[in-house]
């Protein structure tokens, strides 16, 4: 019986890791000298963003993998050794929002534009919560059924953080909607009140010339 719960907590496990984390896979592309590549991905705070990264055809161009907030504010960067063929870099997300993971390729020399080939996919997990479920089974001496439970509580937790977050930005995305819609509904108002008057002046106008004219 105890086996069979454990089979089943550990699929459930299998599912909310597979529902926690997000790995863009199998993503190739070239940066010149002098320039940079971004990438963009929405995370909420405290998210850790993982970036893997390949660069097999470097000829000694100095690159960095660059971390960027929502604001376009460089928050972190790591540099790259032109003879370090793979690496990885990662980054804790301190706000919400659209943060650019970028590649940035300095230039060797004023006429050169040497093409890189990077291959790199980008791993974001689960929000990071203050539980520490190792120390936990340490101090408690929970059995494996207990600490299970425990790992499936965070995962819910961290679901239920990103639900949050994807609804606070529905909200948003609702409010600005709104506040367009009703400057544009706000701006055919004065234009017709516009019009309206434009229209009276042409009449009067034209009534005007008519009498002066002795056409009425």
């Amino acid at each position: 019986m105890l086996s069979i719960i454990n089979l089943n907590l550990i699929i459930l496990i299998s599912f909310l890791l597979t529902c926690t984390i997000i790995q863009v896979n199998g993503v190739y592309f070239y940066v010149s000298e002098g320039t940079e590549k971004c990438f963009e991905e929405n995370a909420p705070n405290n998210t850790p963003i993982t970036v893997n990264y390949n660069s097999r055809n470097n000829i000694g161009v100095q690159c960095a993998v660059v971390f960027k907030d929502p604001d376009n504010h460089e928050v972190y960067s790591k540099p790259v050794d032109s003879k370090e063929s793979d690496g990885k870099a990662a980054y804790m997300t301190q706000n919400n929002g659209e943060h650019k993971i970028c590649i940035r390729c300095e230039s060797s020399n004023w006429f050169s534009t040497e093409l890189i080939r990077w291959e790199m996919s980008i791993i974001k997990e689960g929000v990071i919560e203050n539980i520490d479920i190792s120390l936990i089974a340490d101090r408690d001496q929970l059995d494996n059924v207990d600490l299970t439970i425990q790992r499936i509580t965070k995962r819910i937790n961290i679901l239920l953080a990103e639900s949050e977050y994807e609804h606070h930005q529905q909200d948003e995305f609702l409010y600005n909607t709104l506040s367009v819609n009703s400057r544009i509904t706000l701006f055919s108002v004065l234009q017709i009140i516009l019009s309206i008057m434009t229209t009276g002046c042409y009449l009067i106008y034209l009534k005007r010339f008519f009498k002066k004219q002795k056409f009425i």
